[in-house]
């Protein structure tokens, strides 16, 4: 397994769909972006963004990467066991 040190600030108030900022109070629990429409739970969003930011690519590619290094296609990734 690797482990890759990422800054997580201001990774809540970026929206992982579009990358723009959406300001959101701490007691805000939920993502919702005026920009691209993307509504999602803040943690979720916060942790699609610091995966992007540890892999350096879009969310997606990093998911294809992933599952090319495991030997799975993404619609094989994506399906229900």
């Amino acid at each position: 397994m690797l482990t890759i040190a990422v800054d997580p600030r201001g990774s809540s108030q970026e929206c992982s769909g579009c990358g723009r900022d959406v300001p959101k109070k701490l007691d805000e629990r939920w993502h919702d972006c005026p920009h691209c429409g993307l509504s999602i739970g803040r943690d979720q969003n916060s942790a699609l963004i610091i995966k992007s930011r540890a892999v350096g690519r879009p969310v997606l590619k990093a998911q294809e990467m992933s599952c090319y290094r495991a030997g799975v296609t993404v619609r094989e990734a994506g399906r229900s066991p």
